[in-house]
C-alpha cells in the first residue's frame, strides 16, 4: 500500500475512535439520566368555586395552561380541599335546590385537563348549601351524607392513594373526625397505617393545616391539628417520618411552610380562588433520591 494511502488510514481511524470518544463523554451521566425521568406536579387550594364567575375562570386558564405546556414536566394536580364554597348555591332545607351545582361546575372544568387532577375534600365541600356554617359542629351522619354526595359528584372516595412513577401519594379527609372534635376518625387512621406499611416515598394531602415544629400562623387556632387532637395521627407520622417526604395542606389561605419532626416539610397555598392565578405550588420530585423541591413563582421554596 502506497505511503500516502496507509496514513490517510490512520488519520481517519483516529478521526473516528477520536469521535467516538467525543460522543461518549457528552452523554449525561446516569444520575442527569434519571433527572430527566422525574416529574412534577402542580399542588393549589380553596378554588372555593361559587357564584361568583371570576373563580371559575381563573381555574380555567390554569386548565389551557397546564394544556399548553407552560408548565414543563407537570404531570399532576391536586387540590387539597374546598374546591367549593359550598356544594349547592340554592339549596335550603325549605327549598332543596340543586340547580347551581358548584361542585359539578369546578370537576368539570377539571377534566380538561390532559394529565390526571386528584381531589381532597375540605370543610367547605361538606356544605351542601350556604346556609350551613362550616365552622359549626359536625353530626356524624352529616359528614357521611356529604362524603356520599361528594362520591356522586366527583367519582372520588373522601380518602384513598394514588401511586405515580414510584410515588406514593395518600389524600386524606381532615373531616373525618370533626365529630370527635378532632381531625381523623378512627377508621380512616386505621387504613392510613396500613397505606404507611408500604415500600416507598410518600407525599400527604388534605385540607386543615397541622402544628409543627415552630411557631407558624396557619389559620384559626381552633382549626389546627394538633398532637393533643389528633394523637394517632401524628403517632403514624413520627413512626413513617422517613418515608413521608412532603405534607401539603390549604384552608388558611396563605403561603407557609415548616417542618415536623425535625424532618417532614409540611406546606400550606394560598387560596386560589381568593388569590390569584399564581396561587399554587410546582413540586418537582425526584426519582433517585426519593426528595420533592416546592417551588412558588418560580422561587425554590427552602424549609429550614
Amino acid at each position: 500500500m502506497p505511503e500516502t494511502c496507509r496514513t490517510g488510514t490512520i488519520w481517519w481511524k483516529t478521526l473516528i475512535v477520536v469521535a467516538i470518544g467525543l460522543t461518549l463523554s457528552c452523554r449525561p451521566p446516569a444520575s442527569r439520566l434519571i433527572e430527566k425521568a422525574d416529574f412534577k406536579a402542580i399542588v393549589l387550594s380553596d378554588t372555593h368555586i361559587s357564584s361568583d364567575t371570576t373563580k371559575t375562570r381563573r381555574l380555567l386558564r390554569l386548565v389551557q395552561k397546564i394544556n399548553a405546556g407552560k408548565f414543563p414536566g407537570v404531570e399532576l394536580v391536586f387540590v387539597t380541599g374546598d374546591v367549593v364554597s359550598s356544594v349547592f348555591g340554592k339549596y335550603t332545607h325549605e327549598n332543596p335546590d340543586t340547580s347551581d351545582n358548584r361542585l359539578r361546575r369546578a370537576v368539570s372544568v377539571l377534566r380538561r385537563l390532559r394529565i390526571p387532577f386528584y381531589l381532597a375534600m375540605g370543610n367547605h365541600d361538606h356544605k351542601i348549601g350556604n346556609f350551613r356554617d362550616s365552622d359549626a359542629p359536625w353530626p356524624q351522619e352529616e359528614i357521611g351524607a356529604m362524603w356520599e354526595l361528594w362520591r356522586q359528584q366527583t367519582g372520588f372516595a373522601p380518602y384513598y392513594s394514588v401511586k405515580h412513577r414510584g410515588w406514593k401519594f395518600i389524600v386524606l379527609n381532615s373531616m373525618g373526625g370533626r365529630h370527635l372534635n378532632r381531625h381523623f376518625d378512627d377508621t380512616q387512621m386505621d387504613w392510613l397505617g396500613r397505606e404507611l406499611e408500604e415500600n416507598g416515598p410518600v407525599a400527604l394531602l388534605f385540607h386543615h393545616p397541622i402544628k409543627t415544629d415552630h411557631f407558624r400562623f396557619w389559620c384559626k387556632f381552633k382549626d389546627l391539628g394538633s398532637p393533643q387532637k389528633d394523637r394517632r395521627f401524628y403517632r403514624l407520622l413520627r413512626r413513617y417520618q422517613a418515608k413521608i417526604k412532603g405534607v401539603f395542606v390549604g384552608h388558611g389561605h396563605l403561603f407557609v411552610h415548616d417542618v415536623l419532626f425535625g424532618r417532614i416539610p409540611v406546606f400550606e397555598t394560598d387560596s386560589f380562588g381568593e388569590g390569584s392565578d399564581e396561587s399554587f405550588y410546582i413540586v418537582s420530585f425526584n426519582a433517585q433520591k426519593q426528595t420533592l423541591r416546592v417551588i412558588k413563582a418560580n422561587e425554590t421554596v427552602n424549609v429550614n
